[in-house]
């Protein structure tokens, strides 16, 4: 595997075989930890059991500004010598590829060029919706600021650190209050400063991947605006336990059902079963329900405190 740069890549499951996002990847993090301590944890939990340097792919550039994978399968070809990396492509010859380092491998049956994918609309007009990310400018991610009325909604034009649908799912319910006239936009030129203030935001943040958007954030914005947002403050006062899985768990769908439009009556059950819930696909059976997570999260939130203090 040719790389120029290198990648983060991690396994689908972590500490006590959660997955990754369950205990690190929360609004706790993202609301109160500073960049720079968020980036030693995400390094930290990605180093854990993963050694980067003797794979060789280990990126040239800091977390938050290079891209990252997911893949048990890909990572255990590593450690098992099966896939080896090397250097960029310099050139190719007959048969052969030669890297800048100056190695070459000879007698290639075939080359997979893994480049990625442009996200471009050929069918709208490119005067509404540009192909270029950078003159694209869509208020909050979904509607064209070059349109007169807001007829069209883009969903899913965007990279994220969380998983898509969720968040998809989002841009489609504060879509649909906007078609409906429950939710009326601001001028263009509000737009466009808003526009330009996350550009900049994001920009500070991810460096070239700068639409690369936080999902919890944005999916909270989105959810002020709809009326589901759910507020830790007040369920503090009237469910604690509620208020400690929304803040130090993962950020379920589920949450943005509890109040608002279409709210649902299974959402708090969901949101309380989350941990057992990531678990109970894999064997079939029902997961028994364990508290000794809230002692762990509880002290991992102390050291996580104790770290900003201390830096």
């Amino acid at each position: 595997m040719s790389l120029r740069s290198g990648f983060w890549l991690f396994k689908k499951n972590g500490w006590r075989g959660y997955p990754f996002d369950c205990y690190i990847h929360n609004r706790f993090n993202i609301s109160f930890l500073p960049t720079w301590l968020q980036k030693y944890l995400y390094e930290g939990f990605f180093e854990m059991d993963t050694n980067y340097d003797a794979l060789g792919i280990r990126p040239n550039r800091p977390i938050f500004r290079v891209n990252f994978g997911v893949s048990d399968f890909l990572l255990g070809q590593f450690m098992n010598g099966r896939v080896k990396t090397k250097p960029a492509v310099k050139r190719f010859f007959q048969n052969g590829v030669e890297f800048v380092d100056g190695t070459k491998l000879n007698d290639l049956d075939a080359v997979i060029f893994a480049t990625g994918y442009t996200v471009t609309t050929p069918f709208i007009d490119d005067d509404l919706v540009p192909d270029d990310l950078d003159t694209r400018d869509l208020y909050k991610y979904v509607f064209p600021i070059r349109l007169p009325h807001s007829t069209l909604a883009c969903i899913g034009s965007f990279s994220s650190d969380s998983s898509i649908p969720p968040i998809t799912e989002m841009q489609s319910r504060w879509s649909v209050q906007v078609f409906k006239g429950t939710i009326t936009l601001p001028t263009r030129s509000k737009m466009q400063e808003d526009i330009t203030r996350k550009l900049k935001k994001q920009t500070e943040i991810f460096g070239k991947l700068k639409h690369f958007i936080p999902g919890i954030s944005y999916s909270d914005e989105l959810a002020k605006e709809i009326g589901c947002y759910p507020s830790i403050k007040k369920f503090l006062l009237t469910d604690p336990r509620l208020a400690f899985k929304l803040m130090y768990g993962p950020t379920m769908p589920s949450s943005y059902r509890l109040i608002g439009p279409h709210r649902w009556s299974g959402a708090r059950k969901a949101v309380m079963n989350c941990w057992e819930d990531s678990l109970t696909g894999l064997s079939g059976k029902v997961v028994k329900k364990n508290d000794s997570y809230f002692r762990w999260l509880l002290v991992l939130g102390l050291f996580i405190i104790i770290l900003a203090i201390l830096y």
